[in-house]
């Protein structure tokens, strides 16, 4: 049997989550607190000076740096023509918007089924869906710029 590319990128995103939760347990299995240290900071880049290059930081075992792409390196990547790259993004985006759309219909139904009201969410639930809400009217718009 053969995954097709969208269900191969779900399971390589799945994968880098799960592989990101075991680093995440493993990181705090590895914590100590000063009490426990005996006078010995067990964490020796933590009083470095700020002036001085990231190149000095030591990450643990299996973990890497994330740098976030730029326009400029997504512009002048060689390796796609712009249609291709609009062509992918579009793709991305779409699988992305289906994945939320896929959540905010779960979180309805979770809703009605424990027939909770707008007024039973926190403070900071409440600020994020109007954030969410903002932020959709911003990128309808900017979808239409596209078309």
């Amino acid at each position: 049997m053969q995954l097709s590319e969208k269900h191969l990128n779900q399971l390589r995103k799945f994968i880098r989550q799960e592989v990101a939760k075991i680093n995440e347990l493993d990181d705090l299995e590895e914590l100590s607190t000063t009490a426990s240290a005996g006078g010995q900071y067990q964490t020796p880049y933590a009083f470095r000076k700020k002036e001085k290059d990231d190149d000095d930081l030591k990450l643990s075992k299996g973990m890497s740096v994330v740098k976030e792409a730029t326009y400029w390196e997504f512009r002048n990547n060689p390796d796609l023509s712009s249609k291709q790259k609009l062509a992918k993004s579009m793709s991305n985006i779409r699988e992305a918007l289906s994945m939320i759309e896929r959540s905010i219909k779960y979180n309805v139904k979770l809703k009605k089924e424990t027939k909770m009201g707008s007024s039973d969410y926190y403070k900071r639930t409440k600020v994020a869906l109007q954030k969410i809400s903002e932020k959709l009217v911003r990128l309808s718009h900017k979808v239409k710029d596209l078309s």
